[in-house]
């Protein structure tokens, strides 16, 4: 229970157009693949996906990192094992969305392969291809 709230807390920093995040993370968690990541004990941050609109694709719809933890791997390993985790389950690609002005994800993500595929309104639509 007390990774809900660090993801709620988390999330609502991270995604703050999100406008109510108590439901919206504790819906997401019911429904979706979330993972925390921590560090010396600590909550660091958070990993969500979900299925995409066929069942080869799946979408990272959030990875998220407290600033304390920022710049010590905790989102590269994040990272790291939503691939892999994606890949065990079948699917041939993930897809997401970012800011274009986010660029420490927009690093985090190409470093993982992952290629812009669109971009609209300062948005990045980003893909990787698993097989």
């Amino acid at each position: 229970m007390s990774d809900l709230w660090n993801i709620v807390a988390l999330g609502s920093e991270a995604f703050p157009y999100i406008a109510e995040p108590d439901s919206f993370f504790s819906e997401r968690i019911a429904k979706h693949m979330i993972f925390v990541a921590e560090l010396d004990g600590k909550f660091a941050g958070f990993v969500d996906m979900e299925s995409g609109k066929d069942i080869y694709t799946a979408i990272l719809a959030g990875l998220a990192v407290k600033k304390e933890f920022r710049g010590k791997g905790v989102g590269k390993t994040l990272l790291s094992f939503a691939i892999r985790f994606l890949k065990a389950l079948g699917y041939r690609k993930v897809v997401l969305i970012t800011k274009r002005d986010n660029e420490r994800a927009l690093a985090l993500y190409r470093s993982a392969g992952f290629r812009e595929t669109a971009e609209k309104n300062g948005i990045v639509r980003m893909e990787l291809h698993l097989e």
